[in-house]
């Protein structure tokens, strides 16, 4: 397999965001208003949302804990008090240190 060279790199990274901007400008110009499009996209995600939202629910209660314990730990370091965190629940702080979210 033959490497890719910084050149090549920057000019596919190049190639992704112009074709990024002509998507954007596309949908800005042309779809955002279009009432048919709305119509489809609106009968796709509620499609989609049929189809996932046992997922969601079922993800959501198989990581609760560890959810709930991210919130608590953001909640006291936007106070400033993580150590409070810390005292108080270190058995979650030590989930989050074992998931990785949090490094000691």
């Amino acid at each position: 397999m033959e490497e890719i060279s910084n050149d090549d790199i920057k000019k596919i990274i190049d190639k992704q965001k112009k074709l990024a901007i002509a998507h954007k400008k596309y949908y800005h110009e042309k779809l955002k208003d279009n009432q048919e499009y709305q119509k489809r996209a609106r009968e796709r995600s509620k499609r989609w949302y049929e189809k996932n939202n046992k997922k969601k629910k079922e993800k959501y209660e198989a990581n609760k804990e560890l959810i709930n314990a991210k919130q608590l730990y953001i909640y006291h370091d936007n106070k400033g008090q993580s150590n409070k965190f810390i005292e108080k629940y270190p058995e979650k702080y030590e989930m989050l240190i074992n998931k990785g979210f949090v490094k000691d």
